[in-house]
């Protein structure tokens, strides 16, 4: 799963900081750098951020010299501080995407890295974090990247799994309030396909996920197209 990893890096994030408008209704151009926390790590990277509030926000990501560690940060109105993250050991763990749905249910998603590679959940409660049990189809290639969520007991999150032919397929899995469960999801061609984003749409239950999917064969690969698949949340 590095394939994805990289090119997800490379579209959406590559600087650690963090943007908010000057003032209430200021134009697209008028931002501001805010100054965020960094660990001692050379390399520390912010990759997905949600906000309950003005005064309540969370960022994860990533730190490290090759991205070992988790990075959460949470914004209470003034400053962006680092917030302790469940401790993994011997694992490289990278937090790509997170959802804030109240000040006691944040769910943030990516993967755990070592010699094989699985999705990785994580939930805060309201006074910590902590890990959660996620599924997957295949024995050792699963990375989350986007992740969503309507209600307690109705959460998304979606990603990309390595076959054994060495491309990826769609990984979608959902929360039913008691446990994480892989939901099938298409593929176009026998090529790459990953997601790397999901929203829900809070009336209706309408889930979207966009990502991208590689053309053409193994011999002769293509281009690289947009992926936009949806589904109904019942």
């Amino acid at each position: 799963m590095n394939r994805p990893t990289r090119r997800f890096q490379a579209l959406f994030f590559s600087t650690v900081v963090w943007l908010a408008p000057a003032v209430a209704g200021a134009a697209s151009s008028d931002w501001d750098v805010v100054p965020s926390d960094d660990t001692s790590s050379r390399r520390n990277v912010l990759a997905g951020v949600d906000a309950l509030s003005d005064s309540n926000a969370w960022a994860v990501g990533y730190h490290g010299k090759n991205g070992t560690d988790p990075l959460i940060e949470h914004w209470n109105g003034k400053r962006w501080r680092i917030k302790t993250s469940p401790a993994i050991n011997g694992s490289a763990v990278e937090l790509y995407g997170v959802s804030a749905a109240s000040p006691q249910a944040i769910w943030a998603v990516g993967r755990i890295s070592g010699s094989q590679t699985h999705p990785l959940i994580e939930r805060w409660d309201g006074t910590r974090w902590s890990t959660v049990a996620s599924p997957s189809r295949l024995p050792d290639q699963g990375t989350l990247f986007g992740v969503a969520r309507r209600s307690s007991s109705d959460v998304w999150a979606v990603g990309g799994e390595t076959t054994g032919t060495g491309h990826d397929v769609t990984l979608v899995e959902r929360w039913n309030g008691t446990k994480w469960s892989v939901v099938p999801s298409p593929n176009l061609g026998t090529l790459d396909n990953d997601l790397f984003g999901v929203a829900i749409h809070p009336t209706t239950g309408t889930v979207f996920a966009v990502g991208s999917h590689l053309t053409g064969t193994s011999t002769n690969p293509g281009a690289y197209r947009t992926l936009v698949e949806q589904a109904c949340s019942v």
